[in-house]
């Protein structure tokens, strides 16, 4: 990503949480019950209604993300999702990332009982939350989870304007790293691990408008998920089957409720190079063995000369020579002169 100009103070991301925790991601929904039962038969989601909210039921994709199903009326228009990042101020957090050219478009709003949130917009045009939980046994920071497991969420996928500008924003307030994906396009990638889920950043395409957030759900394999999930009542295929390099094959949904999502199939890297490996090592030993086959063919024909022995014996005065011979050598051992095959045509020269 491209760095600060000199000259100029940033407010970077506090040194003892340098890595933001997403928590949470706020689906509109033009039906949030069917949304709801889509996820829960589907994906085996966990599906929770919180007291006096009975209308924004929850989503557990069984990690620390979880996602609440909002009915669209009431709500911005031009956005669909909205990713949140838990922080422990939201008083302090807005006047960190409004130094960054961040801009306020909800401000902190108290959520009885729960927590209080903000939505900002970032340069690229990419609009996130905030939000400040009261519940103290909420996690504070990522736990470890296993980021391919069936029905979880492996990454999310945003969009913005300008995807590299809003990149260089959540580098220096959050600590993300953001590589371009020269493959991708303009795409632009966070690598997460065992306890941060790793983002992709692009700008909009036919599949997905400006400011929507794509959670990518793990699934065995993206063929049979399609036929699964896919259908009259169920949600509307938007893309065929897709490749992302190396990485794996994805494909685009829009869930009953019209929102989408993602299914994510991954390619075990480790299965990929150990397969490489053992194809290049049979690649190497294959032609050592075509040429060593000649060299087994060349002992087989000793053994002909060895039969020849009997025809030798057919003169019968012949075998005393042989037993000269033997005990002439006996002086250098008896071992070499049985083993010796060149005593017996000296024997016989002598013979003659």
């Amino acid at each position: 990503m491209s760095k600060a100009k000199k000259g100029k103070s940033v407010a970077a991301a506090p040194a003892e949480a340098p890595i933001a925790m997403v928590s949470m991601i706020d689906f509109v929904s033009d039906d949030v019950k069917a949304s709801a039962a889509f996820f829960e038969k589907q994906f085996s989601s966990k599906i929770s209604y919180a007291p006096g909210m009975e209308m924004m039921p929850g989503v557990s994709f069984g990690t620390d993300l979880g996602a609440m199903l909002r009915e669209k009326e009431g709500h911005d228009n031009d956005q669909r999702s909205i990713m949140y990042i838990t922080v422990p101020s939201i008083a302090d957090e807005i006047k960190r990332l409004v130094s960054l050219k961040a801009k306020i478009r909800v401000g902190a709003t108290e959520v009885p009982d729960f927590g209080q949130y903000a939505i900002l917009t970032i340069p690229g045009g990419l609009a996130f939350g905030l939000w400040e939980s009261k519940d103290p046994d909420r996690p504070k920071t990522p736990t470890t989870r296993e980021p391919h497991t069936e029905n979880t969420v492996s990454f999310l996928e945003l969009t913005s304007e300008e995807p590299q500008k809003s990149g260089d924003f959540l580098s220096k307030a959050f600590g993300w790293k953001f590589d371009h994906w020269a493959e991708g396009g303009d795409y632009w990638y966070c690598k997460g691990d065992s306890k941060t889920f790793s983002i992709g950043l692009r700008s909009a395409h036919e599949h997905v408008d400006t400011n929507e957030v794509i959670a990518f759900v793990n699934v065995k394999n993206v063929d049979a998920a399609l036929k699964k999930v896919t259908g009259k009542g169920r949600a509307k295929k938007l893309s065929d089957k897709l490749q992302m390099g190396p990485f794996g094959f994805y494909a685009y949904l829009e869930a009953p409720g019209a929102f989408k999502v993602g299914i994510w199939e991954n390619i075990p890297h480790d299965d990929h190079e150990k397969k490489e490996s053992a194809k290049e090592t049979k690649e190497v030993k294959e032609p050592a063995a075509k040429k060593a086959a000649p060299a087994k063919k060349a002992g087989g024909n000793k053994a002909p000369a060895k039969k020849a022995a009997p025809v030798k014996k057919a003169g019968g005065n012949k075998a005393p020579a042989k037993k000269a011979a033997a005990s002439g050598a006996a002086a250098g051992g008896r071992k070499r002169a049985a083993s010796g095959s060149a005593g017996a045509p000296a024997a016989k020269k002598a013979k003659k």
